[in-house]
């Protein structure tokens, strides 16, 4: 919640929850697999794409959170996948 100083409440809460969900598929992806690596690796990559979303020319301001809505539809398919 440091990001209070930074931006609205809104924003901030939103970003929290976003980072918690984030979590819970992580640590779900983990338990399925008992590999770290590849939470590791979506880690890795939601926060390069969240970084270039907010920082980079793909800035969409209001919709800066999709991002990691497509990070977990990533998750949820290769979940999908590996169940299979």
């Amino acid at each position: 919640m440091v990001n209070l100083a930074d931006q609205p409440l809104e924003a901030t809460l939103l970003q929290g929850s976003n980072a918690f969900a984030v979590g819970l598929v992580l640590a779900a992806l983990y338990l399925r697999t008992r590999s770290l690596i590849l939470p590791m690796i979506l880690h890795g990559t939601n926060d390069y794409i969240s970084t270039i979303a907010s920082h980079g020319h793909l800035a969409m301001h209001n919709e800066s959170v999709a991002p990691i809505y497509h990070s977990l539809d990533f998750i949820h398919r290769y979940y999908h996948f590996l169940a299979s």
